[in-house]
């Protein structure tokens, strides 16, 4: 029997809402964890440094997880995988939140956080990945690209909780008491998302497509090995497709604030409220933009939003770097509606690259890849940029060489109108 779409949306999207909430968590309480973790005998720009890196570090696990989930998904089912991740996922949020700080256990609290988000990276590997295969394997014909655009909403309603437990904390907590505890239930919390998410997704059944590779016998028992042996080429388009709305959504709604706070002397509080409202901006936009895919094509929407982000990164960055927020919100503005498009019609840009039997284990695997490699380290490079030269402008050519990845990808592909399909050429 076929799972609601209502169920399907909720069940799904708990799993990125649980991955993103804790991903954003630690991003924005980046001062604080660098405190907590580290000595007091480093700047505050160099601990906030290392913790950027430790964020980034947290990504070098992903691939690992995302084959060994793909390879569960592709040979047992996306149901199983699925729910495997979440749970996997919603241990190590729990443990972060029992951790011993710097004052407690000395270098050895900076070690242990390494660890576990090492091991919350391997099943995240799986995560997003599921939902992507989940959501547009679920879908009716016409519909793939609307469905799909649910993958991110689930993603941006998790870094919209996050934030809007940071400005609550900010408001309500004391520095002191931030640093005791606050940050401590901050994780504790994201682990009862993960159980609410778990156990949502046991009411679900499996999704058609695969069910029909069942029934007719056709389950790959080495997923892997067929990926590798025949869609190679494709996994490297979804790795450089996968780049901007990837690498672009750290660079707006998680490096935005960090930027504010370090470059321009915003408040810790201003820089959240302005990311909280590009996400609650894109949050929006999702659907319509999933629906926009699904009338028009994926391709020439998908291009044209990456020349024009490339276009207005330079000046968002420039404005920004120079304390003119009302340009900079304009600008930011235009790149979220911009990047929501790439949000939205990543789920069905992915998918649509693979078949049924190999499509968890080819998805994941350059997903994951293009997160660690591009996506994960985008924010430290931005900011280890800006050090380096001086120049607050220079995150901006961060950002233009992942719309330069994805835009170049697009191009060697042609698109299949009826099934919305990226194609080799």
């Amino acid at each position: 029997m076929r799972s609601s779409t209502k169920l399907v949306i909720t069940a799904t999207t708990m799993g990125n809402i649980l991955e993103w909430y804790e991903f954003g968590l630690y991003a924005y309480l980046a001062p604080v964890i660098s405190r907590i973790f580290f000595s007091p005998s480093h700047t505050e720009l160099a601990a906030i440094i290392n913790v950027l890196l430790i964020f980034a570090i947290g990504f070098l696990s992903r691939p690992l997880g995302g084959i060994f989930f793909g390879y569960i998904g592709d040979r047992y089912g996306r149901r199983i995988a699925i729910l495997s991740s979440i749970m996997m996922t919603t241990i190590p949020t729990f443990l972060i939140g029992l951790l011993p700080t710097y004052a407690q256990i000395g270098p050895w609290a900076a070690w242990l956080l390494v660890l576990l988000r090492l091991f919350q990276g391997f099943p995240v590997g799986g995560e997003f990945p599921g939902t992507i295969c989940y959501l547009t394997e679920s879908a009716p014909a016409g519909k793939r690209a609307y469905l799909g655009s649910y993958a991110f909403f689930g993603s941006q309603i998790g870094t919209l909780l996050n934030i809007v437990e940071c400005l609550l904390m900010e408001h309500y907590l004391a520095p002191e008491q931030l640093a005791a505890w606050g940050w401590r239930l901050s994780f504790i919390i994201g682990g009862c998302i993960g159980l609410l998410g778990f156990t949502l997704r046991y009411r679900l059944t499996e999704t058609p497509l695969f069910s029909a590779l069942e029934k007719k016998d056709h389950v790959t028992k080495t997923p892997i090995r067929k990926a590798l042996h025949g869609y190679k080429k494709k996994m490297v388009y979804a790795f450089f497709i996968a780049a901007l709305p990837l690498g672009g959504y750290y660079m707006v709604f998680v490096f935005t604030g960090i930027y504010l706070e370090q470059f321009t002397h915003t408040s810790v509080s201003l820089g959240l409220v302005i990311t909280a409202a590009y996400l609650l901006l894109s949050t929006i936009s999702l659907p319509l933009c999933g629906k926009l895919g699904d009338r028009y094509g994926l391709k020439k929407l998908l291009m044209s939003s990456s020349i024009a982000i490339a276009i207005l990164s330079f000046p968002f960055y420039y404005f920004a770097g120079h304390g003119l927020l009302l340009m900079t919100a304009v600008l930011g503005i235009c790149l979220v509606l911009l990047l929501s498009l790439h949000f939205a019609l990543i789920s069905q840009s992915l998918s649509g690259l693979f078949p049924t039997s190999v499509r968890f284990t080819s998805l994941a695997f350059s997903y994951n890849l293009c997160n660690m490699i591009l996506a994960g380290t985008a924010p430290f490079f931005a900011l280890y940029a800006v050090k380096a030269t001086h120049n607050t402008t220079s995150p901006a050519f961060v950002l233009m060489l992942l719309a330069l990845c994805t835009f170049t990808a697009l191009a060697f592909l042609r698109e299949n109108k009826e099934t919305l399909q990226l194609e080799h050429t």
